[in-house]
């Protein structure tokens, strides 16, 4: 079999990638509820209407798998500029609100040609291992793990 570097496998499976300087998004998987996909969508626009209003984002949700929904942000040019985003957006008492509860929902940047990948695989526990892998160097950098 061909030699792939470590950081292109995760249990021999995915190949997700590893470029901080590219398009990233940001992603919540949660529930399938269409009240609550629409309260969560709607804060987050609130969001970006509020701190953001020079940036147009597209703001879209599909199913992910039975249960489940994705909603995706797009989009950021690069990890760095996520991160900042997501600082504000952990500090920020309107995101998780009535409806939406913080325990509903997952959320992780991801760089825009992994998310093919994790929605072909649905493998979101693989993800995790290797975005805490690889986004260390964010994570760690007083920025807050979540």
């Amino acid at each position: 079999e061909m030699f792939s570097p470590p950081d292109q496998r995760i249990n021999g499976v995915d190949t997700f990638n590893v470029n901080f300087d590219a398009e990233h998004f940001f992603i919540a998987i949660i529930p399938d509820d269409p009240k609550l996909a629409n309260a969560f969508k709607s804060n987050i626009d609130a969001f970006n209407t509020k701190y953001y209003s020079s940036r147009s984002f597209n703001l879209q949700s599909n199913i992910y798998k039975e249960g489940k929904q994705l909603v995706i942000l797009k989009s950021f040019n690069t990890a760095q500029e996520i991160f900042g985003y997501l600082d504000s957006f952990n500090a920020d008492k309107d995101i998780f609100k009535g409806e939406v509860k913080k325990e509903m929902v997952e959320y992780y940047p991801i760089l825009g040609t992994n998310l093919p990948i994790l929605y072909k695989k649905k493998n979101l526990e693989g993800y995790k291992l290797f975005y805490t892998d690889n986004y260390k160097k964010f994570l760690n950098s007083g920025q807050k793990q979540w």
